[in-house]
């Protein structure tokens, strides 16, 4: 079963990501997000017994969450690693690797000597038998797979001396959360093979450990995941901070300036304020250099002038 702080950072993520998505990219990273707090929460013991019961007791909500964590690995992979290196080679490589892990996990699921009734711990009951250890398996060594992709991306970003600051900072979090993520697979694959070997008291001295390393690894995972996002949209908001107060303060410049020459005003209403800042700058400067005119601009409006275009030449950074 899964925590509820761990549900909750993963639906944090999902709904920050989703608020923040621009692109293509980003939209597949939203999916996977929601992929994973779907299939966490689904693994919650109220949530589970409940949806269970109604599924007809054959603890197929265990099975659904299998798969959809590992659909939920395959998508991040897939989000997360660059246009040059997803082939089409490497995506139909990853699709069977995939489908291969499914029709394991769901063939080991149903040869698994099930009674009637939802399991209140499925690892506790079902957990001494070989399919419910291959089953467990699967699914682990399956994300740790992916992981260890993830942490590969994150270690090139770092050596990426073009890559951005936030981009370092995010790989950091993705790259400590892929060791963890990757020492949990590693963790649960030999409990489950302790557990079928008869030695349940390996098992639970040791889940408290793994339920540690568990959140842990999905801590890094969603700062890594977010930051980046997090960070643009901030970042985004500071710049239309700035270009508004910028364009407040030119705005009264430009009046002057297109009172003294009217040939200069361009309808620029509807436009952004980006535009409308660069538009009014050009204006301006038109006015000024126009001697036919009177309009001069002093020194503390010099000043503004220089400011607002050195916002516009810096960019969004």
């Amino acid at each position: 079963m899964v925590s509820a702080w761990v549900i909750a950072l993963m639906w944090a993520l999902a709904i920050s990501l989703f608020v923040l998505r621009r692109n293509q990219k980003d939209k597949t990273i939203v999916l996977a997000a929601v992929v994973f707090a779907l299939a966490a929460t689904a693994q919650e013991p109220t949530f589970y017994s409940t949806i269970d019961s109604f599924l007809g007791g054959r603890n197929l909500v265990r099975l659904i969450g299998s798969i959809s964590f590992m659909i939920g690995a395959y998508l991040l992979s897939r989000a997360l690693s660059s246009t040059r290196t997803w082939t089409r080679a490497r995506k139909n490589a990853e699709r069977i690797i995939l489908g291969f892990a499914i029709a394991v996990a769901i063939g080991s699921f149903l040869l698994i000597p099930m009674g009637d009734g939802t399991a209140a711990d499925f690892i506790l009951e079902y957990g001494h038998t070989h399919q419910a250890a291959m089953h467990s398996s699967t699914q682990f060594i399956y994300i740790g797979y992916v992981l260890v992709i993830l942490g590969v991306v994150a270690s090139q970003t770092l050596r990426n001396a073009a890559a951005a600051y936030r981009e370092r900072i995010a790989a950091v979090f993705l790259l400590i959360g892929s060791v963890l993520g990757v020492m949990l697979s590693g963790a649960i694959t030999y409990m489950n093979v302790e557990n079928a070997s008869g030695h349940i008291d390996v098992v639970l001295r040791a889940a408290p450990y793994v339920k540690a390393l568990n959140g842990l690894a999905v801590l890094f995972l969603v700062v890594g995941a977010g930051y980046t996002p997090l960070v643009r949209w901030m970042t985004q908001k500071r710049w239309d901070f700035r270009t508004a107060r910028l364009l407040r303060e030119v705005t009264p410049l430009w009046e002057d300036a297109t009172t003294a020459r009217p040939s200069l005003r361009l309808a620029t209403d509807a436009a952004s304020s980006e535009l409308r800042l660069h538009r009014r700058i050009v204006e301006i400067r038109d006015a000024e250099m126009d001697r036919r005119n009177s309009f001069t601009l002093d020194t503390a409006q010099q000043k503004v002038l220089a400011s607002a275009e050195g916002h516009l030449m810096a960019g969004r950074a």
